[in-house]
């Protein structure tokens, strides 16, 4: 009787380590694809500044003076106090 109850016992938690090892499989899975998307979204994301970097070298000073006019003063959310970023118009 007692050997019937330590199987029984040790059955139980092999399920559970089982339910155990597949949900870890599970995150590492989900972990892994939203891992794959963040850099996939990156070098994207790169590739539109390297663009953007030719066609802001490419051309005429005024038209530089004036892209360049656009430019980011960092501040403080009062709501949540992170920081983030503003974009604001000066004239040179």
């Amino acid at each position: 009787m007692v050997d019937a109850v330590a199987i029984d016992l040790s059955r139980k938690r092999q399920a559970e380590v089982g339910a155990e090892i597949a949900d870890a499989k599970r995150l590492i899975q989900s972990t892994q694809t939203a891992s794959d998307e963040v850099y996939g979204r990156l070098e994207r994301i790169i590739e539109l500044l390297q663009l953007a970097e030719r066609l802001y070298n490419a051309v005429e000073p005024a038209a530089k003076a004036e892209l360049s006019s656009t430019v980011s003063t960092p501040s403080t959310s009062t709501a949540t106090g992170t920081p983030t970023v503003r974009w604001s118009q000066t004239r040179p």
